[in-house]
């Protein structure tokens, strides 16, 4: 308990450290844009937009098996913690946590119409408007009220919190003095909802941390409709991030929005924000709202832990994102870490006296690794199908199989150039 307790401290130390970090980071992307040509550097060279988008988001889909380890080291949750101190205390209502969907569709939104991960001026901004509403929010409701309403990376980490192979768990006479901040018990948790912040740990007794096998003992939550709906939004920007890449599957998802446009006489301006709104919200939608009419067939019962098994399947395109992200950009690290602003970096290319590093593992190799990555989460699931003995288990396997093969398919287009 002793080496916990001090390991508690050493998080909130980290935890601290980092808020100066990121007001280093406000500072250091401030008035810089992106731009043509040697500009567009801006994206990487830069720490500020390379801390953000490269090491937080992808980081955190990457160590998903140390489950929400970025939850505990998040600075913005710290300042929501802080502040809740001194606030207000009202309680919040969790059915609100649908409230992460609309986030996380906003931030994809910022992406792709003003290209904000493109500089770091706009990342910047965003990295004050999340301090801020933690601030706000820490200061109006009791407990962290932006992680569990708001927080985009809440939105996912959620569902994948449970492949965690570090478990918080109670033994002997559990006594825990101080609340949790995301308003568990920690006597009585479930690893994927726990925000691994330790501080619980603090002054108590009867706890303890341990290392399990992830996908040992996976137990897959039933949705509610917020879960649902969030899960099912989540789905539609991962996997439409990742049908970006391949032309044919591409096109296959824009025919629909391009025909409204062409039979109602509209601007093709409309085509990327009817697009963006059939991938988000009515593909996912129709594809499982039509599984459990499927599943309704052969089961009775609520679909809502059903769909919940596509969760190894929105992971696995997940991972793959992050993986390509950290490959092909992670040695830009150095040059953003001895020149923070990037600008160095900007003027040696425009010299033609600066390589853009390459990937850390050479593509031959690289795509065999993004093509066995879905073979080994589709194995996973589909042994989690057969050991629940389900009603459902054929037509569940179809639909996981159908995924699994369209998956592999894009990956084959992608990256393997002789098909």
């Amino acid at each position: 308990m002793k080496k916990v307790n001090q390991l508690y401290h050493i998080v909130s130390i980290i935890r601290k450290l980092l808020i100066l970090f990121s007001l280093f980071l406000v500072f250091n992307g401030w008035g810089i844009y992106s731009g043509e040509g040697a500009y567009a550097l801006f994206m990487y060279s830069n720490l500020t937009n390379f801390s953000f988008w490269v090491i937080f988001l992808m980081g955190s889909v990457l160590l998903i098996p140390l489950g929400r380890f970025f939850c505990a080291l998040c600075p913005v949750g710290e300042i929501n913690y802080l502040m809740s101190k001194i606030g207000l205390n009202k309680k919040i209502n969790l059915k609100f946590s649908i409230l992460q969907a609309f986030t996380l569709l906003l931030v994809f939104l910022l992406v792709i119409t003003f290209n904000i991960s493109r500089h770091p001026h706009l990342t910047t901004i965003l990295i004050i408007c999340a301090f801020s509403l933690s601030a706000v929010m820490g200061l109006i409701f009791n407990g962290n009220s932006f992680c569990l309403l708001l927080c985009p990376a809440s939105a996912f980490l959620k569902f994948y919190g449970l492949f965690s192979s570090v478990k918080l768990s109670s033994e002997g006479d559990c006594n825990v003095k101080n609340q949790c901040p995301v308003l568990l018990n920690p006597c009585d948790i479930k690893k994927e909802d726990c925000h691994l912040c330790l501080r619980c740990f603090k002054d108590s007794k009867g706890l303890k941390l341990s290392l399990t096998n992830p996908l040992k003992g996976v137990s897959l939550p039933d949705f509610n409709r917020a879960d649902f709906f969030i899960f099912s939004v989540l789905t539609g920007l991962t996997f439409m991030a990742f049908i970006r890449v391949v032309r044919d599957v591409r096109e296959i998802f824009v025919y629909i929005p391009y025909k409204i446009t062409e039979i109602l006489s509209l601007s093709h301006k409309l085509i990327l924000p009817l697009t963006t709104f059939f991938g988000v919200f009515i593909y996912p939608l129709a594809f499982f709202i039509l599984s459990a009419f499927l599943i309704k067939i052969f089961d009775r019962q609520s679909f809502g832990k059903y769909i919940s098994y596509f969760i190894f399947s929105t992971l696995s395109v997940h991972m793959i994102l992050a993986l390509v992200k950290i490959n092909s950009r992670i040695k830009f690290l150095p040059y953003a870490v001895l020149d923070p602003s990037g600008k160095d970096v900007v003027t040696l290319r425009l010299a033609y006296n600066f390589d853009i590093p390459g990937d850390i593992i050479p593509i031959e190799y690289f795509r065999i690794i993004l093509f066995i990555l879905p073979v080994f989460f589709y194995s996973a699931g589909m042994v989690k199908i057969f050991k629940e003995k389900l009603p459902v288990t054929i037509p569940l396997g179809l639909l996981f199989t159908f995924i699994f093969f369209f998956i592999e398919y894009i990956i084959i287009k992608w990256l393997f150039v002789f098909i």
